[in-house]
């Protein structure tokens, strides 16, 4: 049996006979070029007349290689339309229109010319011998590596505007040839090899984009076969806009309201992943487009995409900060002058962050305060440094500084090597003038403390909020008695540890709920189910209640520390002046001055919430004193409970 397989010769007799017969065949046949090399210079117009006439028949003489006719020249030129305009041969060569630089001297109508015709270079087909240029000993050529752009996905895409000339060896840019008004590089021709990064700086500048955009323009009005593909560019911008708005506006609407971004995970569909996507979940009930886009890219996985990932979410933060960041210091370089605080607390990962605000006043004359950013802190040490590098990162100079507010800290307000001794080192016009609220809370700290009758009554009040808050049924007991008051009773408040102001609403709750706290602890002592210890300090809270000093103390706290409330929230306003802030201090000062003369009128109060005629002092038993000791006692002043 014999195999019907073709040995290699054979098929290679074959195909090399196939191959002659073929290439037989396309030297008969006429390229496409061969119509648009030239336009025949014996192609005599027609007149004006024939143009008004078309039934007239045109003379036409005969070429050497074909017999064509005005008609048929039409037909082949392309553009019609421009014939009359290019009377010359050698005026316009469309051979040479991928060659950019043999175009002739850029006009409208030629520009019109370039984007009908202009078709895509084939870089597979180009030579580039003539790029060759020597640097030192070595040559370098234009590769086609440069004809591409690699995205930040990885995507490669090729370069369509850019266009290599043979007969020069360089390259050009076509929509920069056209449009540019002054030179560069791009439209003289670009031939440095050893810096191709240019391409890449050249592709995003903005006299590119604006080159290019107008390129794409005129593409629409002349109906190019791209404006197709332009219409489905723009269809898409116009889809990805819509999705950025709606991910700006709930970026916007989260971090106005200083609510977390992110949670466990990073997954649509999920309970735990964040108030970011869970917002975007939630409008998408409601919008037909972002749901489709959610459904559709809503988890991608990285390298697609979606803008939807917590990377876009960040830059965008960024860019909304980097916005507000230069509004900001346009207005205080448009008023020059300015002045800092800065104040430095630990968050809950212990690490100590440096809040950085400005003031100046606006061209209206209203003062503003504007917070710019927290610094992570190394060292109080280290602040003197951190806020003259934030100001130079912003572009501020501390010459126009001309205020400092810090707390009363020694490491800030230290006359010698406080920090704002230090500033006043690189500026002397930088004033520091103490933070007026935090002046204030230090004085009723320090003030309260030297009372003994003061310091246990702030421990009374926090042991009611203790004892209430440490079991849930204490706390409903409290809650049972609050219900069956019509009045506005407030609950327990736990005293502030740093605001010292802030004791005014657990005094208020104390002196509201007086009564009511006190049954609630009676009943809590009497319940036979309660642990023996529970009942003791129910007790003991109860006699603590019946005191007249507790119920003095009480009226008489709640009024001062209401007063300082007040004040101190006046302080902090952004529109207060330095005059202001000494009016409300002597305001405060004659106040608590006037409190001395109005003893009987807060003793009548006590009695009254209290329950108690008798200060404890009184019910206590006198020490009887030996008569033998009379003559050294007689001259002794002894001071009753009130």
């Amino acid at each position: 049996m014999s195999n019907s397989k073709l040995s290699g010769a054979q098929r290679r007799k074959l195909q090399k006979e196939k191959d002659d017969k073929h290439n037989n065949v396309m030297t008969k046949v006429k390229k496409l070029d061969h119509f648009f090399n030239v336009f025949p210079s014996n192609v005599s117009k027609t007149s004006k007349s024939n143009e008004a006439a078309p039934s007239s028949t045109s003379s036409v003489t005969e070429s050497d290689d074909s017999n064509v006719k005005v008609d048929q020249v039409s037909e082949l030129t392309l553009d019609e339309n421009l014939t009359d305009n290019y009377s010359s041969a050698n005026k316009f060569i469309i051979s040479s229109l991928n060659d950019s630089a043999k175009w002739p001297i850029i006009d409208s109508e030629t520009i019109d010319f370039i984007i009908r015709n202009l078709s895509n270079q084939d870089i597979d087909k180009l030579d580039f011998s003539t790029s060759k240029r020597l640097y030192s000993s070595q040559a370098r050529y234009v590769t086609r590596s440069m004809f591409f752009t690699k995205l930040k996905n990885g995507e490669m895409r090729k370069r369509e505007w850019l266009i290599y000339s043979e007969s020069k060896g360089s390259l050009f840019c076509k929509s920069c040839k056209l449009f540019q008004s002054t030179p560069n590089t791009f439209t003289q021709g670009f031939n440095d090899w050893k810096n191709s990064d240019r391409l890449y700086e050249h592709e995003r500048g903005h006299d590119h984009r604006v080159n290019t955009n107008k390129y794409a323009l005129r593409e629409d009005v002349l109906g190019k076969i791209s404006f197709a593909l332009h219409q489905q560019y723009l269809e898409e911008c116009n889809y990805w806009k819509n999705v950025l708005k709606r991910i700006v506006s709930v970026i916007k609407f989260l971090g106005d309201r200083g609510l977390a971004f992110r949670g466990e995970s990073e997954t649509f569909g999920l309970r735990n992943n964040g108030n970011y996507l869970g917002f975007l979940e939630v409008l998408a009930q409601f919008d037909p487009f972002l749901q489709n886009h959610i459904r559709t890219l809503g988890n991608p996985g990285s390298g697609h995409v979606s803008y939807l990932s917590k990377t876009i979410c960040d830059e965008f933060i960024n860019l909304m900060y980097q916005n507000i960041t230069e509004q900001i210091i346009r207005e205080i370089k448009l008023n020059k002058y300015f002045s800092i605080s800065v104040d430095s607390t630990p968050d809950v990962s212990h690490t100590d962050q440096l809040t950085f605000i400005i003031r100046y006043v606006l061209e209206s004359g209203e003062p503003v305060e504007r917070f710019l950013k927290f610094i992570q802190l190394p060292g109080h040490k280290s602040m003197e440094t951190i806020i003259l590098d934030t100001l130079l990162s912003l572009g501020l100079d501390i010459n126009d500084c001309r205020g400092q507010s810090y707390d009363n800290a020694a490491n800030m307000s230290g006359a010698y090597t406080g920090l704002q001794a230090r500033i006043k080192q690189h500026n002397p016009l930088a004033l520091y003038v103490p933070c007026s609220a935090h002046s204030l809370n230090l004085v009723g700290v320090t003030a309260a403390d030297c009372c003994l009758q003061a310091t246990k009554f702030f421990m009374f009040v926090q042991k009611i909020f203790v004892f209430f808050s440490a079991s849930t049924g204490r706390w409903s007991v409290l809650l049972r008695h609050i219900e069956n008051s019509n009045d506005t009773i407030l609950l327990p408040k736990s005293l502030s540890q740093t605001r010292w102001s802030a004791r005014s609403d657990a005094c208020r709750a104390l002196l509201c709920g007086y009564e009511l706290f006190y049954e609630a602890l009676k009943e809590i002592s009497l319940n036979p189910s309660e642990k023996p210890a529970t009942k003791v300090k129910a007790l003991g809270l109860c006699k603590s209640f019946n005191k007249l000093e507790t119920g003095i103390m009480t009226v008489f706290w709640n009024d001062v520390l209401q007063r300082f409330d007040k004040t101190s929230k006046t302080l902090q306003k952004v529109t207060i002046n330095l005059c202001d802030v000494v009016l409300l201090y002597k305001s405060l000062l004659n106040y608590v001055n006037e409190l001395r003369d109005r003893f009987d009128e807060y003793e009548v109060k006590g009695k009254i919430i209290s329950k108690c005629e008798n200060y404890e002092k009184d019910e206590q038993r006198k020490r009887n004193i030996s008569k033998r000791l009379d003559k050294y006692i007689e001259n002794d002043v002894i001071l009753e409970g009130k």
